[in-house]
């Protein structure tokens, strides 16, 4: 029967992965070739160049390249240089917003809403304003009526000091009371109205004084902003490349395992066989095992 035989050795998991890694590498080369097309517009071109590998990868390096047309090339510059303008104008700028924004905003020249600190200071003084315009047109009046009386009362021969002297006094002293009373009254009374009235018109202007220093110290802010929206970038005229196309690495891995596997199969079916062969030898053996062809025959079955 001859030597038994051995089952194939497995492969090598180093070297497949070697062998696919190398298959990989070259798909991925091809890959970065056929994807690195010039091109060629009226806006400039886009070319890219190989320059070797990488010395610790081995993966292969290019270089791209744009060259952009006389004209767009002059229309670069120009934004470029528009963009840098402006950028030393905005510059320029910041200083002042720096310093408007670096310090509190100064009230102490607005005006101040009336009554505000000194409230009931402010009330008595609005009263005290209406009552003494009133008293303004009542003083000359009563002064002038005094006079008319007491010419009157001599006229009658009325002497000062009389019952009918005293009289008339007394109710010309009750009307004036009177008259200057209501004067008090009303300026008590409209003294609330007034002094909101004042009040108003302090705060309206007090408003619109601090809206006007807001605006004042924000300026150099809008300014900055304003001039700093102008600063567009220069554009770059975008190159439309070629589809990208990809092919994939070829698999070595399967067919070489599945090709060892195929090995392992036809092996075991080899020895399933030969097994089968022996243990029917083995039983011819017993049956002649008396005579010397048996003996002979277990022998050589024996025989490695």
């Amino acid at each position: 029967m001859g030597k038994k035989s051995k089952p194939p050795p497995p492969p090598d998991p180093t070297q497949v992965a070697g062998q696919q890694t190398q298959l990989n590498q070259q798909a991925a080369g091809y890959n970065a070739a056929i994807n690195r097309g010039n091109v060629s517009t009226p806006l400039g071109s886009q070319t890219f160049n190989y320059r070797g590998t990488d010395p610790t990868t081995g993966a292969p390096m290019w270089d791209e390249s744009v060259q952009l047309s006389p004209e767009q090339q002059a229309l670069y510059q120009q934004q470029t240089g528009q963009s840098q303008a402006v950028g030393g104008v905005s510059g320029s700028l910041l200083p002042g917003v720096q310093q408007a924004y670096g310090q509190p905003v100064d009230t102490s020249g607005l005006q101040q809403r009336y009554g505000e600190g000194d409230l009931l200071g402010a009330r008595k003084q609005t009263q005290d304003a209406l009552y003494n315009r009133q008293a303004s047109f009542l003083d000359p009046a009563y002064a002038e009526r005094e006079r008319g009386l007491e010419t009157q009362l001599a006229n009658k021969g009325v002497v000062e000091g009389s019952e009918a002297w005293n009289n008339a006094r007394g109710q010309f002293g009750r009307e004036r009371e009177f008259d200057y009373g209501q004067a008090r009254d009303s300026a008590i009374t409209g003294g609330m109205a007034e002094m909101q009235g004042l009040y108003n018109m302090s705060a309206d202007s007090r408003d619109r004084g601090m809206n006007e220093l807001l605006t004042l110290r924000d300026r150099p802010f809008q300014e900055f902003a304003s001039v700093s929206g102008m600063r567009d970038p220069a554009q770059l005229p975008q190159f439309q490349g070629a589809p990208d196309v990809a092919t994939g690495p070829a698999d070595i891995t399967n067919p070489i395992y599945n090709s060892y596997q195929g090995q392992i199969d036809a092996y075991n079916a080899k020895q399933q066989s030969r097994n089968a062969l022996m243990s029917g030898l083995f039983g011819l053996g017993g049956a002649v095992a008396g005579g010397p062809v048996g003996g002979a025959i277990a022998k050589r079955i024996a025989k490695p």
